[in-house]
């Protein structure tokens, strides 16, 4: 990756009849290397050099998306080098592999002994005596001599913290990718806001809309109304998972509780008061259509709709579906928003409550997300 004038030298030194590459190849035994020079261009014209803000935007876009790009092909390793050209690509370059870099990529740059540096036509150590002069064309010196070192530079890897929406985009720019970085950095408890769509079944977290199913939405619903109401000095009391030693009405007041999260709050108060099966009727009418619940198979044994099911069968199906829609949702949020930002939404532990007939306290999940900043849209 260079400009149009890195280009042309390039073109100048390793192209054409007796060119530096095809004889580097030969005095040691390569197969000809081919090469492949990409060029950032603004309005069908080649990136000339870059001297202007402007410009150095479009370059640092154009390389942090070259390097994105490449690594989502899971088949190859990077080797990307710093040597030469401009310190603002050499920087861009070396952050870009940080943020999309993966354990088999690498960084790397080129040192040379004195005085090689200063002699410009320089390009590697020569197997045999080759005497080319330094800049003042006043001392020549023998490149065979030369001592190149190749030094790897240890990359900080923060590709598992972006969120694999960002890496699958067609494009994206350098600035876009370190702002969702540095946005993880600023957030607090302070600030840390989401908000439940009931129109769609999203949730925008700080400005960023997560898309769930419908099921995934009404779980998300009822982890964060416990954690909106139910508190003290800002610990959360938590929803903890079905227990062997629920009787099999708690287990289907929890479903329940879970199935009224589908409604908005000023429909839930009247909802509570109805039959469970009344209940059931209206959700299946409200939601007819949609993928939920009560539509898949074995829905009857966890909802006991015949009264014949057994209270083990009941808490296996409850404790099955919590597991899953807690490794859905969060994988949801993770995915979307990257594993540092996201993880400030995510359902997770916020309570160890201590019962006497238990020997382990009870982990319950909920929302690490101030009262006040879970909010509701409902129209």
């Amino acid at each position: 990756m260079t400009t149009s004038s890195g280009e042309d030298r390039l073109l100048s030194a390793l192209t054409g009849e007796n060119n530096h590459l095809d004889q580097f190849c030969l005095d040691y035994g390569y197969d000809p290397i081919s090469l492949e020079i990409k060029v950032p261009q603004v309005g069908g014209q080649k990136l000339i050099d870059v001297r202007t803000d402007q410009e150095q935007q479009i370059v640092a876009d154009f390389i942090t998306d070259h390097v994105r790009q490449h690594s989502k092909q899971t088949d190859i390793a990077i080797h990307a080098s710093l040597a030469g050209g401009r310190k603002t690509m050499g920087f861009t370059l070396g952050y870009a592999m940080s943020l999309f870099g993966r354990p088999q990529d690498c960084l790397s740059h080129v040192l040379v002994n004195e005085p090689y540096e200063s002699v410009p036509d320089f390009y590697y150590p020569t197997p045999t005596t080759v005497l080319r002069s330094d800049w003042s064309k006043q001392t020549r010196h023998d490149l065979s001599l030369a001592e190149v070192t190749l030094g790897e530079i240890p990359l900080v890897l923060m590709r598992e913290e972006l969120p694999s929406a960002l890496i699958e985009r067609d494009s994206v720019s350098y600035t876009q990718t370190v702002n969702r970085v540095n946005e993880a950095n600023l957030l607090n408890f302070d600030t840390i806001a989401v908000e439940l769509d009931y129109r769609d079944h999203s949730i925008t977290c700080n400005g960023y809309k997560v898309e769930l199913t419908l099921e995934q939405f009404v779980f998300y619903a009822w982890i964060a109304m416990d954690s909106k109401e139910y508190h003290i000095d800002g610990v959360k009391d938590g929803i903890a998972p079905p227990r062997k030693n629920m009787s099999k009405r708690e287990l289907l007041q929890r479903l329940t509780e879970w199935m009224l999260s589908a409604f908005p709050e000023h429909e839930r108060d009247k909802l509570k008061a109805l039959p469970e099966d009344h209940l059931l009727d209206l959700i299946d009418e409200r939601y007819q259509g949609d993928i939920f619940l009560f539509q898949r198979k074995g829905a009857q044994d966890l909802f006991d709709i015949d009264g014949l099911t057994s209270q083990s069968v009941v808490h296996k199906k409850q404790y099955s579906l919590w597991v899953r829609l807690l490794s859905e949702v969060n994988g949801a949020i993770e995915g979307e928003l990257g594993s540092r930002f996201g993880g400030h939404y995510k359902i997770q532990e916020v309570n160890n409550i201590k019962i006497k007939e238990l020997k382990k306290p009870i982990q319950t999940k909920g929302l690490k997300i101030k009262s006040s900043n879970i909010t509701f849209r409902y129209r």
